[in-house]
């Protein structure tokens, strides 16, 4: 493991040692933690193609859903007769 120096601000330095004891950690492993959790996070490329992902899944959706409503519409029209025959009839 090597050794770097880093600038904070006092008040970031203040925030961190006390996360460090409060947790029983030393500064160094918060700071190793949030740049693990940084360099984790999702890049700009990637979140972009999520978006991408989640517009062409909504477009689908409502495409199913146009469907779903087609078919019980017909389902309706076709079922419609076959109830109300059966209604006469009581």
């Amino acid at each position: 493991m090597g050794k770097q120096m880093i600038h904070l601000e006092p008040e970031q330095k203040t925030a961190l040692q006390q996360r460090a004891r409060e947790r029983g950690s030393s500064m160094a492993a918060e700071i190793r933690n949030a740049v693990d959790q940084y360099l984790s996070a999702a890049t700009t490329e990637e979140l972009a193609a999520l978006d991408e992902l989640a517009k062409s899944a909504q477009r689908e959706l409502q495409r199913m859903s146009r469907r779903l409503d087609d078919a019980n519409a017909k389902l309706g029209r076709v079922l419609a007769p076959t109830s109300s025959q059966s209604s006469m009839g009581s």
